[in-house]
Parts: structure tokens; C-alpha cells; sequence
């Protein structure tokens, strides 16, 4: 029997697979690739800024 109007309760591990999922297909549709790990060192918070706002990529933002 089915009850109407109650989701059955997801665990953990149900809810991670669903975000990969929806990760993946929004990844598909945007243009802009993900950016490698890189590490970055700046000397001021406003260097950075700066930086961010020089970016194309607005993953990098």
C-alpha cells in the first residue's frame, strides 16, 4: 500500500548519489569548464579581488 503525500525518507548516502547526478547534467550544459586545483598565493585581500575580477571564467569568481 502507497501512502499519498509522504516522501519516504532518503539517507546519507541516497542524497550524495543525487546531487552527483545533478552536478553531472549541469555541468553538460555549461560552457565553462571547472578550474584544474591550483594554488594561488596573494599578498592582500584586494589583490584577490582584484584577480577574481579579471577572471573570464565564472566559476573563478
Amino acid at each position: 500500500m502507497k501512502t499519498v503525500g509522504k516522501a519516504k525518507p532518503l539517507g546519507p548516502l541516497e542524497l550524495l548519489r543525487q546531487a552527483q547526478k545533478l552536478r553531472e547534467r549541469v555541468d553538460r550544459w555549461n560552457p565553462w569548464l571547472r578550474p584544474r586545483s591550483k594554488v594561488f598565493k596573494f599578498r592582500t585581500w584586494e589583490a584577490l579581488e582584484q584577480w577574481r575580477q579579471n577572471q573570464t571564467n565564472p566559476r573563478l569568481r
